[in-house]
């Protein structure tokens, strides 16, 4: 039986020598990703935005420098990046490059980049992007989630759309992925360039879990082609109203009738 036993032992423990390494190479589980909505044509924020906010090449004033050659990594404010940082939300855009252009003298269409009005401040948007053949997909962001007051759950907004030019075409699709994956057409600008912020509800959070930001683009501006987006928006996932709940008023509303009524019978029962 001893023999026995220590045989089970020596079993068990090889098992666990062999498993080890496999346990260890398993990927980080990832929060949950579903479609959260969208808001087109926003010309002032927040919201979205409200918790904070990442808005790459941004100008100010409306008129400066015209292209952006920085690799910002994570929320940290600098000169050609406009950030309120979020503290549970790192993100590495290792591999993007940044750009805007000059609004100034500009009548809309494809002359520039959108403005946007962010706490009551003009800026002039840009973008982060990667050239890739035409119909690719580029990886623009890994988002790690961790750090003070990480949240359950929150709501990602996805600035797109903003850009001149065909890159942000109706072909174009951001995928967020996390323990799943999720996709949105964008709305596109061949009407011009427009702030779109495109909505993606991230749930079952823990700490460490990774989310990765891609964008597919069948635009061709000439023989370049860009997978590109304009910035990221935090904010608390909004809370529908329960239908119970909504039934539940209807009723109070009903009885609230009821009572009014009642109560103008018995004084005209009174009087008379």
């Amino acid at each position: 039986m001893l023999k026995s036993n220590s045989m089970m032992r020596g079993i068990a423990g090889g098992l666990f020598v062999a498993i080890a390494p496999l346990m260890a190479a398993l990927p980080v589980q990832a929060a949950s990703v579903s479609v959260g909505g969208s808001t087109l044509s926003a010309t002032s924020v927040p919201p979205p935005g409200i918790q904070g906010y990442v808005y790459y090449a941004a100008l100010n004033p409306i008129g400066g420098t015209q292209y952006s050659p920085i690799t910002p990594i994570g929320l940290a404010t600098n000169s050609d990046d406009l950030a309120s940082p979020v503290p549970y939300v790192t993100i590495d855009t290792t591999g993007d490059q940044y750009y805007t252009t000059d609004n100034s003298g500009q009548t809309g269409g494809y002359g520039g980049y959108t403005d946007l009005t962010v706490s009551g401040t003009s800026y002039q948007t840009g973008v982060a992007y990667q050239a890739v053949s035409l119909g690719g997909t580029a990886t623009l962001a890994t988002m790690t989630l961790a750090g003070p007051g990480l949240p359950k759950s929150f709501q990602l907004g996805i600035l797109d759309d903003n850009a001149p030019g065909p890159q942000n075409d109706q072909a174009a699709i951001i995928t967020v992925t996390g323990s799943n994956n999720v996709t949105q057409p964008v709305a596109g600008n061949l009407g011009g360039p427009h702030n779109d912020f495109y909505y993606f509800d991230i749930s079952n959070i823990t700490s460490g879990d990774i989310l990765t930001i891609s964008v597919q683009n069948n635009g061709a501006n000439g023989s370049v082609i860009y997978s590109e987006l304009g910035g990221f928006t935090f904010d608390a996932v909004p809370v529908p109203l329960p239908a119970a709940a909504g039934v539940g008023f209807s009723l109070l509303g009903a009885f609230g009738a009821l009572a009014a009524l009642r109560k103008r019978l018995v004084t005209t029962l009174r009087i008379a």
